[in-house]
Parts: C-alpha cells; sequence; structure tokens
C-alpha cells in the first residue's frame, strides 16, 4: 500500500500485478518453505518509490569512516544496537559487509529512537521482538492519546545482498518483512536497497552496489558507507559470532549509555562443524569466509 510514496507493512497489501490488485494478508503469500518470502520480496521490488529510493541512495557518493571516530558506533554480524535520539555517546550507527546479510534501520516517528541490526538468517523475530522492548522501555506509550498512535509507527530502511545464485537475499528479505509484519508496530518501509535493486554484474558475477552504510541518528540520513576500524574488541565481539550457540545480541542500548554489552558465550564447546574456536581463529581469511559465507567470491578478505 502507499501512503505518500511509502510503502507500508500492515495486514494488508496491495499484490499489484501478482494477484490482480487484490488486498491479500501477508499469512496468505504463499505455502510451502519460502514460499511467501519469496512473494514478499516481489511485492516490494515492483514499487516504483522503493525503486526510486533505491536509485536515489546507490547515487550518492559513499562516506568513508578512517580510524575510530566519536559519536560511531559499529555493528557486526548479528548484532543490533538500540539509540534515542539524545543519546549522549552514540549519533551515527553503522555496519558493511552486508553481502549475504542485511542491515535494518528502524527508526520510532513519534521520538526518533533508533535500531540497526545486521541479519544473517538466525532469529528475525527476535531481532524484531527485542527492537520492540528496548524502544518501549526507553519510551513506554500512553495510552488513549494520539502520541501512543504515533508510537507505533516506525520507518524502515533495508539495505545489502545482491542477486546472489541461491537467492539468499530474497529470503532473508522476506523473513524480516514477515516477522516486522506480524509485530503490534506499523512499519513503513522508506528504503529497499536489496536484491537484483542492489546488484552490478562483473564478468558475468553479481556484486553488491552497496555493501555498507551510516545512519545519522539525530538526522535520520541513511548514507553509504566503508568502515576502516570495527571495534571496539572487534576481534572479541568476532569471536562470539563464530561460536555455534551465538544468537541474536544487543550489544548497545541507550538505557545504559556509555556501555558496550558482549554476552556470554562458551569458547570451549565444539563450534560450526564440530571445530573448536582455537581450530576457527588460527584459520586464514580467506579459508574462514570459504567456511561461513555462501558467497565468498563477493567477500572482503576479512569479513570474519
Amino acid at each position: 500500500m502507499k501512503e505518500g510514496g511509502v510503502f507500508s507493512l500492515q495486514l494488508q497489501f496491495q499484490m499489484l500485478d501478482l494477484i490482480q490488485s487484490s488486498m491479500t494478508p501477508l499469512s496468505a503469500l504463499g505455502s510451502g518453505k519460502g514460499g511467501a518470502q519469496f512473494k514478499v520480496y516481489l511485492l516490494i521490488s515492483s514499487n516504483m518509490a522503493l525503486v526510486t529510493a533505491a536509485n536515489q541512495l546507490k547515487s550518492m557518493a559513499v562516506k568513508r569512516f578512517t580510524g575510530q571516530q566519536d559519536g560511531l558506533l559499529y555493528l557486526h554480524q548479528r548484532e543490533m544496537a538500540v539509540v534515542s535520539s539524545c543519546d549522549p555517546c552514540v549519533r551515527t550507527l553503522g555496519s558493511d559487509g552486508a553481502t549475504s546479510c542485511l542491515v535494518l534501520v528502524l527508526r520510532r516517528i513519534s521520538n526518533g529512537d533508533t535500531c540497526m541490526l545486521k541479519y544473517d538468517g538466525c532469529g528475525a523475530g527476535a531481532f524484531i521482538k527485542t527492537c520492540i522492548e528496548r524502544m518501549l522501555r526507553q519510551s513506554p506509550l500512553q495510552p488513549l492519546s494520539r502520541q501512543s498512535r504515533l508510537g507505533l509507527q516506525l520507518d524502515a530502511h533495508l539495505v545489502g545482498g545482491f542477486q546472489d545464485p541461491a537467492l539468499e537475499t530474497m529470503r532473508l528479505t522476506g523473513d524480516l518483512l514477515l516477522a516486522m509484519q506480524s509485530s503490534p508496530f506499523e512499519f513503513h518501509l522508506r528504503t529497499a536497497c536489496v536484491a537484483h535493486v542492489n546488484s552490478r554484474v562483473i564478468d558475468d558475477t553479481a556484486y553488491p552496489i552497496i555493501q555498507g552504510v551510516a545512519f545519522c541518528v539525530r538526522r535520520a540520513r541513511l548514507t553509504p558507507a566503508d568502515f576502516e576500524d570495527r571495534g571496539p574488541w572487534a576481534a572479541l565481539r568476532g569471536a562470539r559470532f563464530l561460536s555455534s550457540q551465538s544468537g541474536p545480541a544487543c550489544v548497545y542500548d541507550s538505557g545504559l549509555p556509555q556501555r558496550l554489552v558482549i554476552e556470554p558465550f562458551s569458547y570451549r564447546q565444539p563450534q560450526a562443524g564440530g571445530l573448536s574456536l582455537d581450530f576457527l581463529i588460527s584459520m586464514p581469511d580467506d579459508r574462514l569466509v570459504k567456511f561461513f559465507s555462501p558467497c565468498p567470491a563477493q567477500e572482503r578478505p576479512s569479513a570474519y
């Protein structure tokens, strides 16, 4: 459904040519493995307002962050952060390396509270649920007021991935959109620069155009970006990701300002493929990328 050039994720969507312009609940958009995700992706990829927004994002110059910068919080795979518009420490959220992953930015319309997460297929529902809980904890809704209705609305920006042969980006996109649709919040999708919209072909091989973004919390501005420094504690946070039990993690919450949280994880327990974390950490970067990524040719050597 279009509202002022914005695609709204509500209980019903206009399926355009896919289902002859009829209104259909998301829960009915397909059956079988991946059916709903694929149809939801086709729906947003045919929305001209979203295509225009993606083209505008791709036309912007890449902002390069060199070294550690005040007010910047970088997010690794399976990490999220929830930042209020008046946070004293974090003013910009950023992440890159979104080749087989997606970066999702959610901004609460009523007060500017912002969540960024880097999603790789692990726990879409858990990510969205945690984001909502953290936002409501920072600024609870007041019942029976116009403000409470506005408080249930969020702008959403989705960036990353490419037209990969396994259609992984389509699946991840559908996962996140279906998770948002099932939540009590109303999401307005402002940007969907994903899959074929975010692809370029070099020597018959597809690559993502935008792999990283930065979001200015106070100005609500999204820009393409890459990052020289991925700290703090990049190695420790990377080790947590490599551990097989690592699920979605909220590493920063404005309710606890000036505190980066790395949740406990098991170092000695066998990890992916029954390998030890010591062995995984000792692997050369090029081998580690091939071990973990479904698209190693598109990854930067130091992706993991």
